[in-house]
């Protein structure tokens, strides 16, 4: 509670919504010692549930959003390039992956074998278009791995998966896969489609070079596993956690009747002719 009290005056609590938030996220954010990051997390609580705040917090995602490598402010208008930097997350952690995957295709049923988790990974407002979705150009066929479409944005979304590091010849596949989703399934009034490349590992100069020769607006971001999610909200309690938690509830239960005999004590020392046994509160005068 001291914690709590010095985390946020009164008015910040009214005007970043902390006072709106559910006791369990405001443990949560307690654990974040930086104001900057813990105000960031408080901004965004609102929409997750505590082990998805959990999560989140322990893989830095206040660093991960919107931190991949990108053209977008080149390939798209300037407020567009800043919405669509905000749907890349690099890294972009799928802890529900186990071992290494050894083929894309192989990554690509892992991402989507919980699909839940990984619609978590990427964030809020995205769904399942399609995968190893063919597109027909001229004769030949052309296959995507991964295709989202992101509502509120109202843009498609490519992500092509890699299992190994990025190579300069990734992106213009990607670039190309871009220009023909805009081309064949983007409406009139849907935004530019954006792709991301999902690699193990990038070289950063590479990268930013070959960002520089693409027309369509792709960002490179990496994928790496981390501590599992855990999307259920019912704690583990051990028998000793259980012993602790009945005598909080013990004490608690005797908080109302101790609060009242010291406002009585208070109320004595600040009137001494006042006999307490006429206290109402306390007819026992104990």
């Amino acid at each position: 509670m001291r914690d709590f009290s010095l985390a946020w005056t009164e008015e910040e609590m009214l005007q970043r919504g902390v006072a709106t938030l559910p006791w369990g996220h405001i443990i949560e954010l307690l654990g974040v010692r930086d104001a900057e990051a813990r105000a960031w997390y408080v901004e965004r609580a609102g929409e997750w549930t505590r082990p998805v705040l959990q999560h989140h917090i322990a893989n830095d995602l206040h660093l991960a959003q919107g931190a991949a490598p990108s053209n977008f402010e080149r390939a798209l208008p300037p407020g567009d390039a800043e919405a669509a930097q905000a749907l890349t997350r690099d890294p972009l952690v799928v802890d529900f992956i186990r071992g290494n995957p050894g083929r894309e295709r192989d990554l690509a049923l892992a991402l989507l074998a919980d699909i839940e988790r990984f619609m978590t990974a990427l964030g809020k407002g995205f769904s399942f278009y399609g995968r190893q979705l063919a597109l027909v150009v001229g004769e030949r066929e052309f296959v995507i791995d991964l295709l989202f479409y992101h509502h509120p944005q109202r843009r498609f979304v490519v992500i092509e998966l890699k299992v190994g590091e990025f190579d300069p010849e990734h992106a213009g596949k990607l670039n190309f896969y871009v220009s023909t989703v805009d081309e064949q399934l983007a409406a009139d009034d849907d935004a530019p489609s954006i792709g991301i490349l999902l690699c193990a590992t990038r070289d950063e100069a590479i990268t930013e070079m070959t960002l520089r020769g693409i027309s369509s607006p792709i960002a490179v971001a990496r994928w790496k596993t981390g501590s599992a999610m855990t999307l259920t909200e019912e704690p583990t309690v051990s028998l000793g956690m259980r012993a602790e938690l009945q005598e909080m509830r013990e004490v608690e239960a005797e908080l109302p009747a101790f609060a009242t005999r010291q406002i009585a004590a208070i109320e004595d020392t600040a009137d001494p002719g006042r006999n307490a046994i006429d206290d109402p509160a306390d007819p026992t005068g104990a």
